[in-house]
Parts: structure tokens; C-alpha cells; sequence
């Protein structure tokens, strides 16, 4: 696993910050879960929701903003899978 010093308003380690569609999109990790966070920077409200079941076959995403459901919708495939690239990129040496 790379090691991550930055983390973001929660305390969670930031793993990724992608460009979707002219939105910084930032990705963090709930230790110990098989998700990630994923916060729309400069935006208010931030939150956008999770990527869940990162460890499975099956990856989806979670809105907890309903602010950004329109636009979370549209761009549902790539939010998923910039969040399984960083996933694989991040965890991929790990065992167990």
C-alpha cells in the first residue's frame, strides 16, 4: 500500500484526486472499509457520496448529496471507475 499524508475535512486519507467534466473530484478512504469517499471540491456542499464494494465484482456508487445527483448521475461510469483505478493502485501488493 502507498502511503498518504494528506487527508481531507474528516481526517481520512485523501488517495486520489481526479478532474471529471472541469470538477475536482477527491477521493478518500474510511480505514478498514472497502469504499471510497468522494467530495466535489470548491463546491458546497462538498459531499457527493461513496464508491462501495471495492473489493467485490460489482463497485457502485452511493449519493449521500442530493445537491449533486443530476450531475452524479451523468457521470456515474467514470466516478466508478477512477475510484476502482485508485483502489487497485493503492491496494494492489496488499494480501488478505
Amino acid at each position: 500500500m502507498r502511503t498518504h499524508t494528506d487527508t481531507d475535512t474528516a481526517g481520512l486519507p485523501v488517495l486520489g484526486v481526479e478532474s471529471l467534466d472541469g470538477r475536482l473530484v477527491q477521493y478518500s478512504w474510511p480505514i478498514g472499509q472497502d469504499r471510497l469517499r468522494l467530495l466535489l471540491c470548491g463546491l458546497a456542499p462538498p459531499g457527493l457520496g461513496s464508491v462501495v464494494g471495492l473489493d467485490g465484482d460489482s463497485p457502485r456508487l452511493v449519493l449521500s448529496e442530493p445537491a449533486h445527483a443530476d450531475w452524479a448521475g451523468t457521470h456515474s461510469g467514470p466516478l466508478i471507475a477512477a475510484a476502482v483505478r485508485i483502489w487497485l493502485d493503492t491496494f494492489r501488493d496488499c494480501e488478505g
